[in-house]
């Protein structure tokens, strides 16, 4: 389970996150050392570093002695030379019968080193809740100008993937995340982490919800190595169907290609980041509140109709204030040459839309929304609606995200339940 390098630093491998079985993976014995004056008067005779279930990382001392006050430890304090630079806050303490006492650290923030830096070739790391190859062995992967970067599945993740109910709920280690950089001279820690983060986005908008990227293990191509522990944020299982499928596979390099390249030059309003976080809230809250849920996309679809307009068809400022949002959406829509029809395959909404004079999509969007928002009851809709309109809605923010980032290859409709689009 571990891997023994020089000046004893022990550690999980990539491998070990294989089984997904938290509990098998015990306790990291550490050598801390070089510790601040704070922690000398501990005599701190073992630590260890862990994952707690919902994947944060802790680490454990267990001390000869006590302090009688813990103002020593008040803010943050360092760990010592394997944790470089680094700072922890002391969240718990207990005492034994035995005058023992026991220390349990959080790191002030994550990612955190363990291990003297250099300048990597190569990282790999840990994704949690990423999103499926559906072929067994296929790798996802894509390159950028600096980097290429390949995603790849547990050899028994993809059948654990399709048990929606079994993984409902779960944060589950799914995959590896590979990246090897041109020039490697020109490459530290910090952009590494940066680098794997704007890759965890691209896996983020593949599968729908957030996707996490941690415990980096990083080379120079040698035995040498040292690691970013902890993980970003993800959000749990389960995970609604969107616009990649299996028929997508071919087109997913070209996608991620664009994606990340969006992501590396985005202007600083950060329409698509904010847009998919968005989006990504809108599938991760669809199982505890579908209103919630079409909100969230509303919102994401406000910021991608207004950057769209504004940036690219260069609408001035009074333009952009005038009217309602859905004849701003609709003059998007126009202006990227959207020819389908957003009610095409929502057939209680077209049913719905006889009561609005026979008005589009893009109206019944709007004032479904502002009924819900603006608390008028006046306006009846069903559950069968809501699910129309929240399909339709996410369906128009994967569309207006792929004319913004340049995409022009395949993907699924989700409106319907077969099919693939152009």
């Amino acid at each position: 389970m571990l891997s023994e390098l020089g000046d004893q630093i022990n550690l999980y491998t990539i491998e070990d996150f294989e089984a997904y079985d938290l509990d098998a993976m015990v306790e990291i014995e550490l050598n801390l050392k070089d510790l601040p004056p704070e922690l000398k008067d501990l005599e701190i005779i073992s630590s260890a570093f862990r994952y707690t279930r919902d994947w944060r990382s802790s680490i454990h001392c267990i001390s000869k002695s006590f302090l009688s006050t813990l103002e020593d430890l008040n803010g943050s304090v360092s760990l010592g030379s394997c944790f470089p630079s680094q700072e922890f806050l002391c969240v718990a303490q207990k005492y034994s019968s035995e005058e023992s006492s026991s220390f349990k650290f959080s790191p002030k923030s994550k990612p955190f080193l363990y291990g003297k830096p250099f300048l990597a070739s190569n990282a790999r790391c840990i994704v949690i809740n990423g999103p499926s190859s559906f072929v067994q062995g296929r790798r996802l992967g894509w390159e950028t100008e600096n980097a290429s970067f390949e995603y790849t599945l547990f050899p028994e993740m993809r059948k654990i993937l399709n048990d929606k109910e079994k993984t409902s709920g779960l944060c589950i280690p799914t995959g590896v995340l590979s990246v090897n950089f041109r020039d490697p001279s020109l490459v530290d820690h910090s952009l590494i982490w940066k680098t794997l983060y704007r890759a965890s986005r691209v896996l983020t908008f593949v599968s729908g919800i957030g996707a996490g990227v941690g415990h980096i293990e990083l080379t120079n191509g040698t035995t040498d190595r040292f690691w970013l522990l902890g993980f970003s944020k993800f959000d749990r299982f389960p995970r609604q169907s969107n616009w990649f499928d299996i028929e997508m596979i071919d087109d997913f390099r070209k996608f991620a290609k664009a994606y990340h390249a969006f992501l590396d030059e985005e202007p600083p309003a950060l329409p698509l980041t904010y847009s998919s976080d968005f989006y990504r809230a809108s599938n991760s809250s669809r199982e505890s509140s579908i209103t919630l849920s079409l909100i969230a996309s509303y919102s994401a679809l406000e910021i991608l109709v207004h950057h769209i307009l504004r940036d690219h068809a260069k609408w001035n400022a009074d333009l952009l204030a005038r009217g309602k949002f859905s004849d701003r959406m609709r003059a998007c829509a126009a202006f990227i040459r959207l020819e389908a029809d957003p009610l095409e395959h929502a057939n209680s909404l077209k049913g719905l839309s006889k009561r609005f004079n026979n008005e589009d999509g893009f109206t019944i969007l709007s004032e479904v929304r502002n009924s819900i928002v603006h608390s008028d009851k006046t306006l009846k809709v069903n559950g069968l609606h809501m699910v129309e309109l929240w399909v339709m809605c996410q369906w128009l923010v994967e569309v207006f995200t792929f004319y913004l980032i340049g995409y022009k290859g395949k993907m699924a409709d989700r409106r319907r339940l077969r099919g693939v689009a152009r």
